[in-house]
Parts: structure tokens; C-alpha cells; sequence
């Protein structure tokens, strides 16, 4: 690293760097869910489902666990998330107000296509 460079790094306060940090992985949050068409927090619902289902559905109650919100906001953005086809709400054992999740193929063939897309720009990880 050269000195100039050196000392303009040195002389930045360490709460940018940090800050830099940590807005990465919101950037790259917010550039798929934008090329999906939803916003943020349904993204996240969109992925955290990827990761909970095997192929049953998801309790609405799981999903806000893992995202650490309330299952009411679940729910809401669930609904919206249905009405563009990405994922099937359906009531759990017959009880209407237990509802379970699961996306459909179109939010897997998308999820999918991302996948290789992210691949291709930041390398496929090693096993």
C-alpha cells in the first residue's frame, strides 16, 4: 500500500468502516429483491422460506422467529407476496388462523437464476 493511500485510510474515523461494512450485505439485499420487484423485507421473507422448507410449508410463527419480527407483518406481506405468485398460503391442519407458507416454482426458478448469477460474480464457494 503506498503511503498516501496509507495515511488516507489511517485517517478515516473507524466507525466508517464498520458502517461501510455493514451496509454491503443490505446493498446486496436490496439489489435482488429489486430485480425480483419486491422490496426488502418481503425478499427476506422470500429467502428465509428457501432456507425453512423442506417441502411441507413453513408455519407463518417460524418464519417471523427467524427474521425476528412479529407474525402479523408475516402474514400481511404474505398476503401481498400470494397476490404476485410467489408463494401459497394455506391454513395449517385445517385451522384457519394457523397459516403455513411455501413459495412456488416461479420464486424457485427465480432464487435459482440469482443463485447462478451470484456465482458467476462472486465465485462459486469451495466444498
Amino acid at each position: 500500500m503506498t503511503d498516501s493511500v496509507s495515511r488516507t485510510l489511517d485517517d478515516l474515523p473507524v466507525s466508517l468502516g464498520f458502517s461501510a461494512a455493514s451496509d454491503h450485505p443490505q446493498q446486496v439485499r436490496s439489489f435482488w429483491a429489486e430485480a425480483l420487484g419486491v422490496c426488502g423485507p418481503r425478499w427476506m421473507i422470500l429467502v428465509a422460506l428457501a432456507d425453512l422448507d423442506r417441502g411441507d410449508g413453513v408455519p407463518v410463527n417460524v418464519v417471523s422467529e427467524k427474521l425476528q419480527v412479529d407474525p402479523s407483518f408475516v402474514t400481511a406481506q404474505s398476503r401481498l407476496l400470494e397476490s404476485r405468485g410467489f408463494l401459497r398460503r394455506k391454513p395449517l391442519n385445517g385451522k384457519p388462523w394457523i397459516l403455513e407458507l411455501s413459495l412456488t416454482e416461479k420464486t424457485y426458478k427465480h432464487l435459482t437464476a440469482f443463485e447462478v448469477l451470484k456465482d458467476l460474480s462472486f465465485g462459486k464457494p469451495s466444498d
